[in-house]
């Protein structure tokens, strides 16, 4: 199941967007081109392109169904990445990652009603890839600005 690929909806955010322009195309192993959806995305891209230990990365790689829990409907959720990492002893494992920003990890963390809304269908949605990735030998991961730059902020 390969999402299908919208030029148009690039730009019509307030987020940062764009295609990412790959230094390693051989790495990329999506069929559409790797698209960033926010500042976050884009550097995880360049992480995934210019890290050696990474062998083969792609941008939403496929829908997987899940329930939304706040209208009861059956909706498909496209997570962020798909990524393949070979580790100094030769071994290989893959993980499909999300990014989204910590607030957004928890109800708990949550502060407005709209980001307390989110985090419900997040959590719907990250079970539904927790589930799929259980029955494929795939890690999942919900990675925050915390992960991503250590420190809570950008560098």
């Amino acid at each position: 199941m390969m999402q299908k690929f919208n030029p148009a909806s690039i730009g019509k955010s307030k987020h940062a967007q764009g295609y990412y322009n790959m230094m390693n195309p051989q790495k990329y192993s999506g069929s559409n081109p790797p698209v960033y959806r926010s500042s976050w995305e884009l550097d995880f891209c360049k992480v995934c392109d210019m890290n050696p230990s990474v062998i083969a990365w792609c941008v939403e790689p496929f829908s997987i169904p899940y329930v939304c829990p706040i209208d009861n409907k059956k909706k498909n959720y496209w997570p962020d990445f798909l990524v393949q990492f070979r580790h100094k002893d030769g071994s290989v494992h893959t993980e499909l990652i999300e990014i989204k920003p910590h607030k957004l990890k928890d109800v708990s963390l949550a502060k407005s009603k709209k980001d307390k809304t989110l985090a419900v269908i997040n959590i719907a949605k990250w079970t539904a890839a927790q589930n799929f990735c259980d029955h494929n030998n795939i890690i999942f991961r919900v990675l925050s600005e915390r992960d991503l730059y250590h420190n809570g902020g950008k560098k």
